[in-house]
């Protein structure tokens, strides 16, 4: 940028041009700079935990919701139906897990004993969901 001539007013010489110029290189070196900080990050990504859960008789619907809730805060969707209670305990269940990358699997209509619960689980294994239900989380 040139210096203004003799006998011109601050208000006739074009500065925006300039002040243009200026602050798009800032930016672009801004920019540059945050990328290159992003590249050195070295922190590792959050790695799922195994979940295994068991449903008993005498859960409540109450403690079937907690468990959805505490699932939901890893990425686990726990969903349930064909629900029966006789005498206060819980008889039949059926379930559907997803997980968040999208693997689904869904229960039978499974059988709840007084004396053993019926479990369900989310297994990693090598960064992929495995679920089971029943006998199958043995």
């Amino acid at each position: 940028m040139q210096p203004p001539a003799l006998g011109l007013r601050f208000a006739e010489v074009n500065y925006l041009a300039a002040m243009r110029k200026i602050l798009f290189t800032l930016a672009v070196c801004g920019l540059s700079f945050s990328n290159l900080s992003g590249q050195t990050d070295t922190t590792s990504p959050t790695t799922p935990q195994n979940v295994m859960i068991e449903i008993s008789a005498d859960m409540t619907r109450d403690d079937l919701a907690a468990t959805s809730k505490t699932l939901a805060e890893q990425g686990i969707s726990f969903r349930y139906d064909n629900i029966e209670w006789a005498n206060g305990a819980l008889q039949t269940i059926r379930m559907a897990v997803k997980c968040a990358d999208g693997t689904v699997k869904v229960s039978d209509v499974m059988t709840v004993n007084a004396d053993s619960p019926t479990r369900f689980g989310v297994t990693y294994v090598q960064g992929k969901p495995q679920i089971c239900f029943g006998k199958e989380c043995d």
